[in-house]
């Protein structure tokens, strides 16, 4: 619950306030729910939507403990349409009592101005984003770009390096496979396979929290059976050239 508060509510509602926000808006969400159910007669939508509120916390929750699956933005965002209801109909249920208005008003105006706040600052945002190439390794695009077009690149990045260089295909290679990677890192066999063929390539970008202490620190099996030469440092990344450790071991 706390990475869900932190995550959902933290960040997105008061990025200074992280879990504590996150914490006191799922707690005024509860009244507002539990005060939309006490005063009034139909229940059916009011019930339907808290129910959606639920299931979009408790099954995160559930899949991260079971499969250690990430919980961000992507996964928290259906959580804004029923907490948006309740705080609504809450609303609507508290009509003529001044205190509760005034709260109420209070909280929208704040909200907006959060809104309008973001708003102004996407431009400059944009720089720090994961769609540009100013983000980490910046001259270890234009590595890549210098290879040969029919070079194998494995990377630790491969949404940005193939967002960015164009290189089809860009393998996801030499990090330790978890349940919440967007897709799954190459095989100890299919990654020697890589490395068995003439340039072929490691872009390595070392401040992604995937990166720990270098590949041969991430992958310790592979470096057993992998040579890494390195062939150039930018800042924030490695270029490596890859080979078989055993050349005998390509022919099998």
């Amino acid at each position: 619950i706390g990475s869900v508060s932190e995550l959902m509510f933290g960040d997105l509602v008061d990025p200074s306030g992280r879990t504590m926000v996150g914490l006191a808006v799922l707690g005024v969400c509860l009244t507002c729910a539990t005060i939309a159910v006490v005063r009034r007669s139909s229940l059916t939508l009011d019930l339907a939507m808290i129910s959606l509120a639920v299931t979009s916390i408790v099954i995160p929750v559930f899949a991260r403990w079971k499969t250690a699956s990430d919980i961000d933005y992507r996964v928290m965002s259906p959580m804004l349409i029923p907490v948006i209801y309740v705080a609504a109909a809450a609303l609507n249920r508290l009509r003529g009592q001044p205190v509760a208005m005034i709260i109420a008003l209070s909280a929208v105006f704040w909200s907006a101005s959060e809104g309008a706040s973001l708003a102004q600052r996407t431009p400059q945002n944009l720089s720090v984003s994961v769609g540009s190439r100013t983000q980490y390794a910046p001259a270890l695009y234009d590595l890549i770009q210098e290879l040969p077009n029919n070079a194998n690149v494995l990377t630790n990045s491969p949404q940005r390096v193939w967002w960015h260089t164009n290189r089809n295909p860009t393998y996801f290679a030499f990090t330790r496979p978890r349940a919440g990677n967007s897709n799954y890192p190459l095989s100890p066999a299919d990654t020697l396979a890589l490395a068995c063929r003439p340039d072929t390539y490691l872009a390595w970008f070392g401040q992604l929290l995937n990166a720990g202490d270098g590949p041969t620190e991430r992958r310790p099996d592979l470096v057993s059976m992998i040579d890494l030469t390195l062939v150039q440092t930018v800042a924030g990344g490695e270029l490596y050239r890859l080979s078989a450790h055993n050349p005998s071991t390509c022919n099998n």
